[in-house]
């Protein structure tokens, strides 16, 4: 017998890009260029101040600040505080890229303490970047419909990898036409605007969705509709299949005039059981 003709879903755009994640994904663009500049010319940077020897260092102290990152970073984001993690990193970061940008300044002040404080940020950026890695991944995965979370991978490691690209250009042009000082200046700059953008745009998700970085926990009303303090522990055996299934949840009683025994609220969308 003749084949039916099989129907495929027309090629678009969500398709290789998570449109919700587009913010996120600029924000972390914008995060990952003064990284670029650091990973390519922070080795230059410390010869050009006279840090002759022991660059290599840098990146070990870098490593070894990821690492410490991983105790607590992926902990608080199991708990839900995504965007307060993701903050903090930043916040971190961009005072690194400050205090880096001014290394030269600080070296004809006091060549003593400057390399010491030069390879001080190395271990402060690792902690930083380390804070934020887990937690803009797991933003971007929850902001996604199951059929699509590598389709949000792939738009969280695109927008670093371009970002880090911008950075090798952006760094190598601006260390040519002034002195890569400057240049890191240029990348501190972006941290703060990338900071402001996280806080306006990225952090917030529109009226009647849910707020990434609020716990995620289930909440029922006792017996005398008083509701008790939120706990995982209170999810009830079909819950607990439905967060096994779907991911966090957050449970609300119904509202009236609604079937179901409570409101399950999913990142980005409300879902009400039958």
């Amino acid at each position: 017998p003749p084949k039916e003709p099989v129907k495929r879903a027309p090629v678009s755009l969500d398709r290789f890009i998570l449109i919700k994640g587009i913010p996120a994904g600029i924000d972390l663009l914008l995060l990952s260029i003064p990284y670029g500049m650091t990973t390519t010319y922070v080795a230059m940077y410390a010869k050009e101040m006279g840090i002759q020897k022991g660059t290599g260092i840098f990146f070990t102290l870098m490593a070894a600040g990821m690492a410490i990152s991983r105790i607590f970073s992926g902990r608080q984001v199991d708990k839900g505080r995504i965007t307060q993690v993701i903050a903090l990193g930043m916040y971190l970061a961009c005072g690194c890229f400050f205090v880096l940008s001014a290394c030269e300044t600080l070296m004809s002040w006091n060549p003593v303490l400057t390399p010491y404080i030069f390879f001080g940020i190395a271990l402060f950026l690792g902690i930083g970047f380390g804070t934020m890695f887990p937690a803009f991944n797991t933003l971007f995965v929850n902001l996604a419909p199951h059929n699509q979370r590598g389709t949000a991978t792939s738009t969280y490691l695109t927008s670093w990898d371009v970002g880090i690209g911008a950075g090798l250009l952006l760094g190598g042009y601006l260390g040519e036409i002034t002195t890569l000082d400057r240049a890191y200046l240029f990348g501190a700059c972006l941290t703060v605007v990338s900071a402001i953008y996280f806080r306006i745009k990225v952090g917030p998700i529109p009226s009647g969705q849910f707020l990434l970085g609020q716990p995620l926990v289930a909440r029922r009303p006792s017996h005398n509709g008083t509701v008790p303090k939120p706990g995982i522990d209170m999810l009830e055996p079909a819950l607990k299949k439905v967060q096994a299934l779907s991911g966090p949840v957050i449970c609300f009683p119904a509202p009236p005039g609604t079937s179901g025994r409570c409101t399950f609220l999913f990142i980005g969308e409300n879902r009400q059981p039958d």
